[in-house]
C-alpha cells in the first residue's frame, strides 16, 4: 500500500481500500479461507499421529467438507446473488467460526467424529461465502477496476489460507488435542471476528 500511494496509478487505488464495502469483502476473504481450509493439514496430521487413523481414514473423513462445500455452492448458489452481502459473506464467514468452535471440543474427546460438525458447518459457510465473493468484490469497485478488486479478494483469500496453515502448524506442532483444540479456537476467533466486522461495515455503508 506504501508503493501504490506514491504510485500515479496505482492498481488498487487507496480510495477502494478504504471503502467500507471492498474492506468488508477483503475481511470475509481472509476470515473464511483462514477458519475453514488452514487446519486441515493439522487436522490431517494430528488424526494419524494421535489417533492412530491410517491416510485413506483420514481422507475420508476431511473430504466429508467438500463435499458439502460442492453441495451447498452448486445447489444454492445461483439464489446467494439475491441476498444482501452481509448475509452471504458476514454470516457465512461466522458460520465457519461456529463450526471451528465445535471443533474445540476434542480436548475433552480426542475422536474424529467430533470433528464433523465442523467440517459440515465450515463447507456450508465457504459454500455460501466462495460463489458470492468475486461477484461483490467486483460490485463494490469502478468498472475500471473491477478486474484488480476481483484479483484483491482472490489474494487476501490465498493470504487467509496460508496464514491458516501456519498459525495452525504452529500451535499443533506436538500434535495432541489440547493443541488442536487451541489451533479450532485461533480459527473460530479470527472467522466470527472478520465476519462480524463484515456484517457491520456492509451495513453501515448501507446506511451512509
Amino acid at each position: 500500500m506504501l508503493a501504490e500511494r506514491r504510485c500515479p496509478r496505482p492498481i488498487l487505488p487507496p480510495a477502494l481500500v478504504t471503502a467500507p464495502r471492498f474492506v468488508a469483502v477483503l475481511l470475509a476473504a481472509f476470515g473464511y479461507y483462514f477458519a475453514a481450509f488452514g487446519a486441515l493439514p493439522a487436522l490431517a496430521t494430528w488424526m494419524q499421529t494421535g489417533l492412530g487413523l491410517a491416510s485413506p481414514a483420514v481422507s475420508l473423513v476431511l473430504v466429508a467438507q467438500l463435499v458439502v462445500f460442492v453441495a451447498v455452492s452448486g445447489l444454492v448458489s445461483r439464489h446467494l446473488h439475491a441476498l444482501h452481502p452481509a448475509w452471504t459473506l458476514g454470516v457465512g464467514t461466522i458460520l465457519v467460526g461456529v463450526g471451528a468452535v465445535t471443533a474445540t471440543a476434542v480436548a475433552g474427546r480426542p475422536d474424529w467424529p467430533v470433528l464433523l460438525p465442523f467440517l459440515v458447518l465450515s463447507g456450508v459457510g465457504a459454500g455460501v461465502v466462495s460463489p458470492v465473493l468475486p461477484a461483490v468484490a467486483i460490485a463494490t469497485a469502478p468498472p475500471h477496476h473491477a478486474g484488480a478488486a476481483g484479483g484483491a479478494a482472490n489474494a487476501v483469500r490465498q493470504l487467509g489460507l496460508t496464514l491458516g496453515v501456519a498459525v495452525c502448524g504452529t500451535l499443533t506442532r506436538t500434535s495432541t488435542a489440547p493443541r488442536m483444540s487451541l489451533a479450532c479456537a485461533a480459527c473460530a476467533l479470527v472467522a466470527i471476528t472478520t465476519g462480524a466486522l463484515a456484517v457491520r461495515l456492509l451495513r453501515r455503508s448501507d446506511s451512509s
